[in-house]
């Protein structure tokens, strides 16, 4: 739009031949780029230390600023006025730019980021192709209510026949714009040689000069502009709101299940890979929560679950009861503990909760001689028991280990201040994602549900920290971390 708006109505206007306003209004639209340049890499700094989202936000809020300046400048505007709007225009979005980056490469897995930064480009690419569209459309809807009177109004009075003035208005205005914007005078085009030549010399010469068709159309033109420029401030506004709000729904404490069939391996470390400034957390494999497990029935993803050897074999007898308790580490019964009793088909057969006691009663039929029990309870780690049907009806009393959580606060290590968005994740001694989470406005993070176990917190979206934890049964460690850019970067 600004190009064209340079093109065809201010260049010509202020002296410059249609033949060279391509590269001029390339030159003029100069503080676009500059702003964009001089925004990208501060606002990428501060947001390390500052927030992403905030910057984001901003970028946008900027960026509705000049596109409100833009709306109401004349369409014969003074150069100084139009270069600070479009300069504050690229201001706006080099403050969105790198924080927006830094926020996507930051929630998504490492061995990700490849992917989530190829959908990143695909998206923005086909949205600024999009936006051609949608915002060239605009523009010729708004021209195409006022162009066409316009022009017939302005070639009738210089004596263009009134047949010839219609058949010229009623093209499609983009092919009025397009002209100016190839560097074409579009009236000496439109009209040819032929109904020029029957003009007089005078009425020619003022039809194909500088500014017969720029002061055409200017207001027709700028009816579209408002039309273009109010939906972009509208979007504007939208953005920098969503970009202010997002990622809030992922709360600190809403990380999946340790060792939950979600978490994905992480990478292997490479070779090349730059030394991460310690500030420093191995462990056993982790075992899913009991929504996991409960989805996991069969005998060997139940098995694998339990982290640990099946705790006793159990007896059922077919058509009949069973009976136990359910207990933590410390032998004290757990009440409303759920136990689930499935089948080797991994259909489910019986379900029930224990009582103030930790004391339960499945009922269970004579179609199967086999049987698994999945037992889990709220802050504990679920464990699976295999049952035949070679003894009674009393199965060894289950004991659940308590699960654990790694929380802390994220700061700043040259400022001290809490850094929000800050991404977490926990590893295991074998390189498995465990736990993640992304860091609240006050810095703050909770990876929960985890087995006892050696685990490493690492950081991302930052110099990458790690530190190392140790968490006992049902224990819970603090873990505070300082990220920050080396002075070497």
């Amino acid at each position: 739009m600004l190009i064209i708006w340079l093109q065809g109505i201010w260049l010509p206007l202020h002296g410059y031949d249609y033949a060279d306003t391509p590269l001029w209004a390339g030159i003029y639209m100069l503080p676009l780029t500059i702003g964009f340049l001089l925004a990208g890499p501060l606002s990428g700094a501060l947001s390390d230390k500052f927030g992403a989202r905030l910057f984001a936000a901003c970028g946008f809020l900027v960026m509705a600023v000049s596109f409100a300046g833009l709306l109401v400048l004349p369409s014969d505007f003074s150069y100084w006025v139009f270069a600070a709007l479009i300069f504050l225009n690229g201001l706006g979005g080099g403050l969105f730019a790198a924080p927006n980056t830094a926020i996507i490469m930051s929630s998504v897995p490492a061995d990700a980021r490849g992917a989530a930064s190829g959908m990143r480009a695909t998206f923005q690419n086909a949205g600024m192709v999009l936006s051609m569209g949608v915002f060239f459309s605009l523009m010729v809807a708004g021209l195409a209510g006022t162009l066409p009177d316009t022009l017939t109004t302005g070639l009738t009075a210089q004596g263009v026949p009134a047949s010839a003035a219609h058949t010229v208005a009623a093209l499609p205005p983009v092919g009025v714009l397009f002209a100016a914007f190839l560097g074409y005078n579009p009236i000496q085009h439109l009209l040819g040689p032929d109904i020029l030549g029957h003009l007089s010399p005078s009425a020619a010469a003022h039809l194909t000069g500088r500014e017969f068709f720029p002061h055409l159309i200017s207001q027709p033109f700028h009816d579209g502009l408002v039309v273009v420029f109010s939906l972009a401030i509208a979007m504007s506004l939208a953005a920098a709101g969503a970009s202010l709000v997002r990622g809030r729904r992922t709360e600190a404490g809403a990380v999946a299940p340790a060792g939950s069939p979600t978490s994905g391996p992480a990478p292997e470390p490479s070779a090349n890979a730059p030394t991460p400034a310690v500030a420093t957390a191995t462990a056993a494999r982790p075992g899913p929560g009991a929504e996991a497990v409960a989805r996991k029935v069969d005998r060997e993803s139940v098995e694998e679950a339990s982290g640990e050897p099946v705790a006793g074999q159990g007896a059922a007898a077919p058509g009949g009861f069973l009976r136990g308790r359910v207990y933590d580490s410390a032998g004290q019964p757990l009440r409303r503990a759920s136990l689930t009793l499935v089948d080797h088909a991994g259909r489910q057969r019986a379900r029930a909760t224990t009582d103030e006691h930790g004391a339960y009663e499945l009922t269970t039929t004579a179609e199967t001689s086999s049987y698994t029990l999945v037992v889990s309870a709220t802050g504990h780690h679920p464990r699976a028991v295999q049952l035949g049907a070679e003894a009674g009806p009393v199965v060894p009393d289950v004991r659940l280990a308590g699960l654990g959580n790694v929380h802390g606060t994220v700061r700043h290590q040259h400022t001290g201040r809490p850094v929000p968005d800050a991404r977490i994740t926990l590893l295991s001694a074998s390189g498995e994602v465990v736990a993640s989470a992304t860091t609240t406005a006050d810095g703050t993070y909770t990876l929960q549900n985890l087995v006892p176990g050696s685990y490493t917190v690492v950081t991302s979206g930052y110099a990458p920290v790690m530190a190392e934890v140790t968490l006992g049964e049902g224990t819970s460690c603090e873990m505070d971390l300082d990220v920050g850019h080396d002075d070497a970067d």
